[in-house]
């Protein structure tokens, strides 16, 4: 027996072998008082253990029957308000429907919603991320106004036009990109495809993770949108924009500090799969370059990946429509990152911050960071093999570049 909850609300959970009870105490003077304070139909249900009746005072399993979600009073919101969104994350996860009047009363009483902790709100929005069906429980929440509410961000997508490669508004792209997401990662998962190696590692945590990138991934859009003398719509910049946007938001919401850098960096990093596929339609793509991206983005490198997937087939809402050597692309470019980039990184570095400091007199700085990683890029690339070349190209790379002579002095010498 262990004792949770408050003083003023003492909890106990048993716990047994193979089940744990979670026992609190009545609200009301009866169980049947209890029951009509709960937040739903179907979560007014009690069984009583010796007779084995069940007591259903709020018609909870006709509902269960129906599978819809059903409020047990119209003060049930007012109670506790994060039931507004509750009532989605339940739906969604159950394939239920929010029935009619329930859905007209969320949406009177959306702007409540906000009045809840935000560690509770993020909970409940991973909740419904990770449940099936996520672009149509999405739809209904903006349509109800709730999903502006908890992410105001969002608001200023809805309407926003954007150029002739793209058959939707920014929200409704956004919508398509959260549906072939949750292909890629479902239907798609362990298919024949040599390249399906993204399914190691795929649960529930890891998709809600990506729906999420895919929710932000243009949040950015609405304030960098231009139009050129031309009149061709331009986003310059968003993704760096909706990367900041993108941490601002996850303090608001209590994200864990993995959660900001892994969406951020999402969100920093989508177009550049198609920046290189761009350049490789120009026969202008390097080693080094796609090395360079490996190493930026190394760890959520796949997930990247699949993003800008996802991103690319929802910009027509037919994956059909997608550029035909996009894909064989993106495929390729997981395929390399796995056999060939990934092991390479278990190889040490030829040079070190410590190699700089005593064969190249430099002080400790941020440039190291650079030298560094540049050396290390013409490793990996098989461009660079023995420490005497890696201290050579540090050394060129410092005489090349009047600014980090400027920055260090002389000391380089």
């Amino acid at each position: 027996v262990i004792a949770m909850g408050r003083q003023t609300h003492p909890m106990f959970r048993v716990v047994t072998q193979n089940r744990s009870f979670d026992i609190s105490p009545l609200q009301g003077t009866t169980i049947e008082e209890d029951l009509r304070q709960r937040d739903f139909t179907v979560n007014a249900l009690a069984y009583e253990t010796l007779s084995g009746k069940i007591i259903d005072v709020a018609h909870g399993l006709q509902d269960v029957e129906d599978r819809q979600i059903r409020q047990v009073a119209n003060t049930c919101f007012q109670a506790d308000p994060l039931r507004l969104l509750r009532a989605f994350r339940i739906a969604a996860q159950l394939g239920f429907q929010i029935e009619a009047e329930t859905l007209k009363t969320i949406r009177d009483k959306a702007h409540l919603v906000l009045i809840s902790a935000a560690e509770r709100i993020r909970s409940e929005l991973f909740g419904i991320l990770k449940a099936p069906g996520t672009r149509e429980w999405l739809q209904v929440m903006a349509d109800t106004g709730i999903l502006f509410n908890i992410l105001p961000e969002m608001k200023a997508m809805r309407g926003c036009l954007q150029n002739r490669y793209h058959a939707f508004d920014v929200f409704d792209h956004t919508l398509q990109t959260i549906h072939h997401m949750e292909v890629l990662t479902t239907r798609e998962l362990g298919g024949k495809s040599a390249h399906g190696s993204w399914a190691v590692n795929m649960d529930g945590s890891r998709q809600a993770r990506l729906k999420l990138a895919a929710l932000l991934h243009d949040v950015g859009k609405p304030l960098s949108r231009q139009r050129t003398m031309d009149g061709r719509v331009r986003f310059t910049g968003h993704a760096s924009i909706g990367s900041r946007m993108v941490a601002e938001t996850g303090e608001r919401l209590r994200f864990s500090r993995n959660e900001i850098e892994y969406v951020s960096k999402m969100v920093q990093y989508h177009l550049r799969p198609l920046f290189m596929f761009n350049a490789r339609q120009k026969k202008t793509l390097t080693q080094r370059s796609i090395n360079r991206f490996f190493m930026k983005t190394h760890a959520v490198t796949i997930d990247i990946l699949l993003l800008s997937l996802a991103d690319k087939r929802a910009k027509q809402g037919d994956a059909q429509a997608t550029e035909p050597d996009y894909e064989p692309f993106v495929m390729a470019l997981i395929h390399r990152y796995n056999v060939a980039f990934r092991p390479s990184l278990e190889t040490p570095p030829l040079i070190s911050g410590h190699d700089l400091i005593h064969y190249l007199h430099l002080t400790p700085s941020p440039l190291f960071k650079q030298i560094l990683a540049r050396t290390r890029e013409l490793q990996l690339a098989g461009q660079i093999t023995t420490r005497k070349a890696a201290l050579k190209f540090a050394a060129d790379v410092i005489a090349d570049n009047p600014p980090l002579k400027l920055d260090i002095g002389n000391r380089f010498l």
